[in-house]
């Protein structure tokens, strides 16, 4: 933390518009001789010269931001306007929109306008506001090198008096618990100290600033870079920020940030870009600014050596300049696989991916809410992306959503991801969520589960359906179809009864926007629903039936045990699961078992070849195995 000691050092003169303060503005022992002697001698002009001459200003920015120009820096600092201001139309918003425009103009109209711009907002008061002062200091590094130094020397001397006092905030004790804060109270005394540097003590400012971005990153994010997901509404935001506090470590003669701080940056740019979709965006969030954020810090990092990265930061650039998603390259596919596939129970969500030359689908589950969030995405189209809600009735009590989910079973390898979620709704009275994409066929399977034995349970869920489908419902059958140009996806609720005349006390409808799951039943209920979008198959057949399940020559009763068998033309799908556990094997489709559940293909030799069995552990919780199990986070 800093020592209060070192504040009135900080000082410089008070500003007054004849630039007397200069002969008394006390300088750092290190400066150049012709800045001191510019100072003294009162000479403005000669001041700003040898200010600019090794000031971190647009003549030094980094590589990335000097082929955008100005532009480049003023894009950065939009994000910061808003969460300082509150507010999209402020006067720091009005100010950063016109030196937007003023960017914009050719090279002689440009520097007339934006002289005029920065000249006026420094006789403002809201220019020293803490969003109006954050402005000032993007002005001074956007466009300092560029101006007259009587436009300069004012905007610099105002910023220097006004901002002294963000060293009290800045070496607060207090734990930073926004983004707001973290702006308010690290970087932006970081930029004065970075913008102010000639000034005696100015250095100091930045000697905590790394531990306080380490504590920010803390924060944020786990160990391995994992974003938590009560944060990702404001990614784009958090990630313009360290952007920014980069871009600053590169203009000083000598970088502040450790090698570690670095590396915890990177790794958050890694698993970040493990989570955006198809169309370049963040689960909760339609900012298409992510890509290009992510691609400057991996470049401001020297993330160019990290292939996976590189490669799909690049091919999610190009899609978003295309109107048609363009498909990956093997290579791009490979990174995108490996990219995606990830769980954090720290950072309470997981990404389950599929990813193939013909068909991907991705999901990120965030359980850090009552509601989990579900953002799922077929062949680069947006199918789900909300709370998946839902209602529990015991006999004539309803219940309250449970207050904490946790993530009982991971598991991903080269043929499928699965996340099982579980919760306690009260003693004896629990909910589970399952999630499972396949990898080598365009299928997938979302199921809930209620476990209240020996109880009368009525259950409801929803989920919210992304724009652009087109709804089908088959006449016959309780199967439904959504279509989107080209792609047809099959809903198949397996747990009701395939024939609509068949009765049923469950339910299944898609309808105002929304996927509703419901059913009534005793002890428990599983529900799985299952997506199949083979474009070789839209004319196939379709049929599925609920699987007897024997267990020593016992039928076993609903809430015990169930089975499904979906056929889809010559493919097969079976999905077993056990409410209650079993001491022998179970018998499904002449498959013997001991496991929770068994989700696989039925081949045409007549035997289950098991994409995911899931066991019952001692602790509590399950446990997958197929393979080698692949838990990260």
């Amino acid at each position: 933390m800093q020592d209060s000691t070192v504040a009135p050092h900080l000082t410089p003169p008070r500003f007054d518009a004849d630039h007397n303060w200069l002969r008394d503005l006390r300088l750092d022992p290190a400066v150049r001789g012709a800045l001191k002697a510019a100072a003294q001698e009162q000479v403005p002009r000669d001041f700003v010269h040898a200010l600019v001459a090794r000031a971190p200003y647009s003549s030094r920015l980094p590589k990335p931001l000097r082929k955008a120009g100005s532009s480049g820096l003023l894009t950065l600092a939009r994000p910061a306007v808003e969460v300082l201001e509150g507010e999209t139309n402020g006067p720091a918003a009005a100010f950063l929109a016109s030196l937007t425009e003023a960017a914009a103009l050719p090279h002689r109209q440009q520097r007339s306008e934006t002289a005029r711009l920065v000249r006026e907002w420094a006789a403002s008061p809201e220019a020293f506001e803490p969003a109006g002062l954050f402005m000032s200091f993007v002005a001074l590094v956007a466009f300092g090198s560029s101006l007259p130094s009587r436009i300069v020397l004012p905007l610099w001397g105002r910023t220097g008096e006004e901002g002294l006092p963000l060293i009290e905030s800045s070496a607060s004790d207090e734990a930073i618990a926004s983004l707001g804060e973290f702006l308010s109270r690290v970087e932006l005394p970081w930029w004065f100290a970075t913008t102010h540097w000639p000034i005696a003590g100015a250095s100091a400012f930045s000697a905590s600033f790394d531990e306080q971005l380490a504590g920010q990153l803390d924060r944020l994010t786990d160990e391995t870079g994992a974003p938590h997901a009560q944060v990702f509404h404001e990614l784009p935001a958090i990630l313009a920020s360290l952007v920014r506090c980069l871009v600053l470590d590169h203009l000083r003669e000598s970088a502040v940030l450790s090698q570690q701080t670095r590396n915890r940056i990177s790794q958050l740019v890694v698993r970040t870009t493990g989570l955006l979709n198809d169309a370049g965006q963040l689960p909760g969030n339609d900012s298409k600014e992510t890509v290009g954020l992510l691609r400057t810090a991996s470049r401001l990092l020297d993330l160019s050596r990290s292939t996976d990265t590189r490669t799909v930061l690049r091919w999610l650039e190009t899609a978003g300049e295309s109107e048609r998603l363009p498909s990956p390259s093997k290579t791009t596919a490979r990174a995108l696989r490996r990219l995606r596939s990830s769980h954090s129970e720290w950072a309470h969500s997981a990404s389950l991916a599929a990813q193939r030359e013909t068909f991907s689908s991705h999901a990120v589950v965030a359980f850090h809410r009552p509601a989990p969030g579900l953002t799922l995405g077929i062949d680069g189209r947006p199918l789900f992306d909300g709370a998946w809600e839902a209602r529990i009735r015991l006999g004539t009590e309803w219940l309250r959503s449970p207050a904490e989910w946790t993530c009982s079973c991971w598991y991903s390898d080269s043929e499928a991801d699965f996340a099982e979620l579980q919760a306690l709704v009260r003693p004896g009275v629990s909910l589970h969520r399952h999630v499972m994409i396949a990898k080598r066929r365009p299928w997938l399977l979302l199921a809930d589960e209620v476990r209240a034995f020996d109880t009368e349970i009525e259950y409801s869920a929803s989920l919210p359906l992304s724009e652009g489908w087109t709804v089908a419902s088959d006449g016959a059958t309780r199967e439904w179809a959504l279509f989107q140009q080209d792609t047809r996806l099959r809903v198949c609720p397996v747990y009701l009864p395939q024939e609509k005349a068949t009765p049923t006390t469950g339910r299944f409808s898609i309808q105002d926007g929304q996927l509703h799951v419901a059913a009534r039943g005793r002890g428990g209920l599983y529900l799985p629903v299952i997506y199949e979008w083979d474009a070789e198959q839209h004319e196939a057949g379709v049929d599925w039936n609920r699987l007897t399940v024997a267990e020593n020559g016992r039928v076993m009763e609903p809430w015990e045990a169930t089975g499904y068998r979906l056929r889809v033309g010559e493919s097969q799908v079976v999905a077993y699961h056990t409410q209650t556990r079993a001491y022998v094997g179970r018998s499904v489709l002449g498959h013997h078992t001991l496991y929770e559940t068994v989700i696989g293909n039925f081949e045409k030799t007549g035997t289950l070849d098991p994409l995911i069995q899931v066991e019952f552990s001692t602790g509590g919780g399950t446990e997958a195995t197929k393979g080698e199990t692949d838990e990260r986070g």
